[in-house]
């Protein structure tokens, strides 16, 4: 009975580095994140706003902006 329990505990174990190796590997090939020498600026971003008039990406520099697209 103990000893089941055991080996339950280990197989657990051994699942869980394998998929943990699996996933370090497979998110390292899919991209990741790039370092800032690989990084590309944002191109300019313009958009009409409700009221009629234009917002600016570039006006928006260092802040924290969430661009929410919706159509019904």
């Amino acid at each position: 009975m103990m000893r089941s329990k055991w080996i339950r505990y280990g197989a657990g174990l051994i699942a869980f580095a394998v998929l943990s190796w699996a996933w370090y590997f497979a998110t390292g090939k899919s991209g990741g994140i790039a370092s800032m020498a690989d990084r590309k600026a944002m191109p300019e971003l313009v958009m009409t706003q409700l009221d009629g008039g234009t917002w600016r990406m570039a006006e928006h520099r260092g802040q924290v902006v969430l661009v929410n697209y919706w159509a019904s």
